[in-house]
């Protein structure tokens, strides 16, 4: 079986409550979703078998392994995730939520990130996990969207595309919402990529 995969690489993680630790990502290609503020490249570059992908990740050798996209829960298997963790990498999903990660991978995931997007009228289905990420752009709000999930952390960044009014919004609902921390992205303000 091969993979489509956008890229591998090296980065600090620029997101919600891991921000500022140092990761390997496995990008995954295609989205199951089409966000107008996407500011991903998640078309598929190349199509690697899992031995491939965890060579590469090997090769990079950083411990903290981030699973992202696109969506990778349209792409996630056993093939990958068990030699990973046999290995010691500590694995992390960034997922939309739309599908729910399948019970058998649970126990493979130390992380789990889960950013709805109901800008898109998508529901989400992932309602549990470590992180709830809302990318906000001031008008819904994340404690609407939050209703009815179970997670450790809820973080809330401002669209990227709209950040003045945005992040203005995002502080004032932080303020007014003392469980909700702010997300920033990190990595764009590092160049470190």
């Amino acid at each position: 079986m091969k993979y489509p995969i956008a890229e591998i690489f090296r980065s600090i993680q620029g997101e919600g409550v891991n921000a500022g630790r140092l990761a390997t990502f496995i990008r995954f290609a295609g989205c199951n979703l089409s966000c107008t503020w996407c500011d991903t490249d998640h078309t598929m570059k190349e199509e690697l078998t899992a031995s491939e992908i965890i060579k590469r990740v090997v090769e990079i050798d950083s411990k903290f392994v981030v699973l992202t996209g696109g969506e990778p829960t349209l792409h996630l298997s056993m093939g990958v995730l068990e030699p990973l963790q046999t290995a010691g990498y500590e694995l992390a999903i960034e997922t939309n939520g739309v599908m729910p990660i399948q019970p058998a991978f649970l126990r493979y995931l130390s992380w789990i990130t889960v950013s709805p997007k109901w800008h898109m009228g998508a529901e989400f289905m992932q309602r549990f996990g470590d992180e709830l990420k809302i990318i906000w752009d001031g008008v819904v709000d994340p404690s609407a969207v939050a209703k009815g999930t179970e997670f450790d952390h809820y973080v809330v960044q401002p669209e990227w595309t709209k950040r003045g009014d945005a992040l203005k919004h995002v502080l004032k609902f932080i303020e007014d919402n003392p469980k909700w921390r702010l997300s920033t992205q990190l990595h764009k303000i590092l160049c470190f990529h």
